[in-house]
């Protein structure tokens, strides 16, 4: 989990360039728990797959499942390196890192809390999640849960067609 401010650069050369504060950053992320993130993944031949998810922002990390038999699974078996792909409040948002299942038992627990208190109704079963239902994409239970750690965080302000806030975020 990243508890430091990472290094801030604006992208573009436009008069009034500012860059994002970090903190605000994290607040839009955790604030916005519902609504489509699009995980990619690369298979061990190098095609890119990209599938919808739900992903959760605690603690300033990602966190999202997968059930047994999936692409994206196999994808993060042989190669950690992903992203997760967002719009949020009039920014469009890419979290790029490393993705690991995390079998950290009060880090589950805090994760099953977080999708409770989102209406998925999981239960911690074995170091995973069980739940009575799930989306196309997550594949069958039990769920692992993944952890991924920020490597680069890249947000663009598209509010009212600005493009004097966009920022990239190195950890």
């Amino acid at each position: 989990m990243s508890y430091h401010e990472p290094k801030a650069d604006v992208m573009g050369n436009y008069e009034s360039v500012s860059a994002l504060n970090w903190r605000d950053v994290v607040e839009l992320l955790s604030n916005h728990p519902a609504g489509t993130r699009w995980l990619s993944t690369v298979s061990s031949k190098g095609q890119v797959h990209t599938t919808p998810i739900g992903a959760f922002f605690v603690n300033e990390t990602y966190y999202f499942t997968s059930g047994q038999g999936t692409r994206k699974r196999a994808n993060l078996d042989q190669n950690p390196s992903c992203s997760i792909c967002l719009r949020a409040d009039g920014y469009d948002i890419v979290a790029e890192g490393t993705a690991a299942i995390t079998r950290d038992e009060a880090t589950i627990r805090q994760f099953a809390a977080f999708c409770q208190s989102v209406s998925w109704p999981v239960e911690v079963k074995g170091g995973a999640l069980d739940a009575p239902y799930h989306a196309p994409t997550t594949g069958p239970a039990p769920y692992d849960v993944y952890e991924m750690t920020l490597r680069k965080v890249f947000v663009y302000d598209t509010n009212n067609g600005a493009v004097n806030h966009s920022t990239r975020f190195t950890f």
